[in-house]
């Protein structure tokens, strides 16, 4: 028993709302415009009753009410814009239905942009194949998973009368917490999502594999300059880390080889003293000899 009904208050009409079980049903646009008509300019309406007359199709009735809000300097624009989205919204799909494919979902790789702050990735996904290109402006049933290194989205949205699947999967560079996934619709067919890095550290590129080439991925500029100092300060950060790091390694190293060296000085003058020892006991020999073959000399000059 829904639709338009003519209600009387206190004698006098008062709205067109529809409301279930009370007054009189309008059965058609004529007889609503007659009641409309029939009340003063300055009588109140509510905006359910324009969305109504939207959504019902009684476009002239509908008219007639945005003309009583602009003389009563009442701004009803929200709620015309949506009306008029879900009478679009049928008729496009009408229009997609003429598709005998209109049930086969393609699915497609959405385009994307991606940024990096000390300890949070974002991603800027655009519902269409080409970052260029238009898209669909909105998705439903939309899955949005981060587990470990890699994240996931799924959603299905409608462009060109044409229903499509946008599916991205992506093995990232590293970890992420799974616990902090923060993600926005944005107004003309975007998706924002801000992803937690595990440890906070610069990422030398978004994907594991190096090698990796997704066509419609690049960087989200706006972000990517926001917070550039930030990841700089983090990448120097560790670099000095790791100059502290190696210039203890090669302390390490001088020292141990100092001692190796002192070790062989000490080695080498032992060897030194034993073959100097060595020359000595030669000599003596030598003069003993030496002192023997004159005594022999001696004695036989005497007989």
């Amino acid at each position: 028993m829904g639709g338009f009904r003519l209600l009387l208050l206190q004698g006098a009409l008062f709205s067109l709302v529809t409301l279930r079980g009370r007054g009189e049903v309008c059965p058609s646009e004529e007889n609503a415009l007659v009641a409309f008509k029939q009340q003063a300019e300055s009588e109140p309406f509510d905006r359910v009753e324009l969305e109504n007359a939207i959504t019902r199709g009684w476009f002239d009735l509908a008219g007639q009410i945005i003309r009583r809000a602009h003389a009563q300097s009442r701004d009803v624009s929200s709620s015309v814009r949506a009306a008029v989205q879900t009478v679009k919204n049928k008729a496009d799909e009408l229009i997609r239905l003429l598709n005998k494919d209109a049930e086969t979902i393609q699915v497609m790789s959405p385009a994307f942009q991606w940024a990096q702050s000390a300890d949070s990735i974002f991603l800027n996904i655009k519902f269409s194949f080409r970052w260029s290109a238009p898209g669909a402006l909105s998705v439903e049933n939309e899955v949005i998973e981060a587990n470990g290194s890699s994240f996931y989205f799924a959603g299905i949205g409608t462009h060109s009368h044409v229903k499509k699947k946008y599916e991205l999967k992506l093995d990232l560079f590293s970890e992420v917490d799974s616990k902090v996934v923060e993600w926005s619709f944005g107004s003309v067919g975007k998706l924002t999502v801000t992803l937690r890095k595990r440890e906070k550290r610069k990422w030398k590129r978004l994907l594991k594999d190096a090698n990796q080439k997704i066509s419609n991925m690049s960087v989200w500029w706006d972000m990517k300059e926001k917070y550039a100092s930030e990841v700089d300060r983090l990448g120097e950060d560790a670099e000095d880390a790791a100059k502290d790091s190696g210039k203890t390694s090669v302390g390490k190293s001088s020292s141990e080889e100092e001692k190796k060296s002192a070790e062989g000085s000490s080695k080498g003058g032992d060897s030194a003293g034993e073959e100097e020892e060595e020359d000595l006991s030669g000599d003596s020999d030598e003069e003993e000899e030496k002192a023997k073959a004159a005594s022999k000399t001696n004695a036989k000059e005497e007989l």
